[in-house]
């Protein structure tokens, strides 16, 4: 029986390789570098900055026009598609109807930019000249997204507020172009190249981060704290604030692994076991794809969420629903984020190989 379970996981595996992986391989230095200079105001409820985009064009074809995914239009007045489904309404907009967007200022190094897309989820910026393969090009992006009350992954929940997708990035490049994701309130429709990030993230100070990557400085202004964060190799960036958050840490092997949780009497074995699900798997499936997990308890709809090296997971959890969530979230830390399918087309490989990993 274990020897057939074998051969069919090889055969997804083969699959996802077909249906368009896009694997993160460490010895591959050409990539898209993010410099991200932003600030979190409590009081308008928003993160403003910039964006500054050095841009590889790994395809083999000409590029006159970059395409970038604006994540948080989908909180806006009017979008057509919801981040939330019906029946999750009432849990996730706690205090009634609201709504958050994001504003572009400036984009500059292009000749014009335009808001589009199928439901106002993409920037378009048009290139002076084509970009021609294994070229780069640097675009600045200004830009602020107010973000909704809403227990999801990205918006100012009951207990955290939580920023997945909270600035422009580059849409995947594929051999059919640039792929925009849709909204949607099913899965989690997003599907990125892998990137190197540099944040400088300003924050008041009585509020902990809890990022991907690993912080590499931080400084203490006043009323404020900064914090520079280096996160390589990535397919996004996300991170979340919280003034109740107390920090749990374990390694293993070379891996940090933290859990950021709020006041959970279970925090010593949600750590333990997230620990021995990255050893587990590393040795199964090879080495974990980054320096750090970082797992946090925050209040949102759907029972968990995953990123590339962040694992979301609601304070709802517990008993064997938190055990499962824990096991699948961390799995797909390499069916999502090293192996790369698209998540929003072939979303069966991504949670499918995860549950069977778990």
């Amino acid at each position: 029986m274990k020897r057939i379970g074998w051969i069919v996981l090889s055969g997804i595996i083969f699959l996802g390789c077909i249906f368009g992986a896009t694997g993160c391989e460490k010895q591959v230095k050409e990539r898209t570098r993010y410099e991200v200079v932003i600030e979190y105001k409590p009081l308008d409820n928003a993160l403003t900055g910039t964006v500054k985009m050095d841009f590889f064009n790994h395809s083999q074809q000409e590029l006159d026009c970059l395409q970038l995914q604006l994540y948080p239009n989908a909180y806006r007045k009017g979008a057509i598609y919801s981040q939330v489904g019906y029946d999750a309404m009432a849990e996730a907009y706690y205090a009634g109807e609201s709504y958050g967007e994001i504003s572009i200022s400036s984009v500059l190094g292009c000749t014009g930019f335009t808001i589009g897309g199928e439901d106002k989820n993409v920037l378009y910026a048009r290139l002076e000249k084509p970009l021609a393969p294994n070229e780069r090009i640097t675009l600045d992006i200004g830009f602020s997204t107010r973000l909704a009350e809403v227990n999801a992954p990205l918006g100012r929940t009951k207990s955290t507020v939580n920023f997945a997708g909270a600035f422009p990035t580059a849409c995947a490049l594929t051999e059919n172009g640039f792929y925009e994701c849709v909204p949607s309130d099913v899965g989690q429709a997003v599907f990125g190249d892998c990137a190197d990030y540099s944040v400088r993230l300003t924050l008041p100070r009585e509020y902990l981060l809890a990022c991907a990557g690993e912080i590499v400085e931080e400084k203490t202004l006043e009323s404020k704290k900064q914090y520079t964060v280096s996160a390589t190799n990535m397919r996004d960036f996300t991170f979340s604030l919280s003034i109740s958050y107390a920090l749990k840490e374990d390694y293993t092997g070379k891996t940090g692994v933290g859990y950021y949780h709020q006041g959970d009497e279970g925090a010593d074995e949600v750590l333990a076991l997230a620990a021995k699900a990255v050893e587990y798997y590393s040795s199964i499936f090879g080495e974990y794809p980054h320096k750090r997990l970082t797992l946090l308890q925050t209040s949102i709809a759907q029972k968990a969420a995953d990123y590339a090296a962040v694992c979301m997971l609601s304070n709802g959890l517990t008993g064997d629903g938190l055990v499962w969530s824990v096991l699948t979230k961390v799995a797909a830390q390499w069916w999502y984020s090293a192996v790369g399918a698209n998540r929003v087309e072939n979303a069966w490989l991504v949670d499918g190989l995860s549950a069977y990993s778990a």
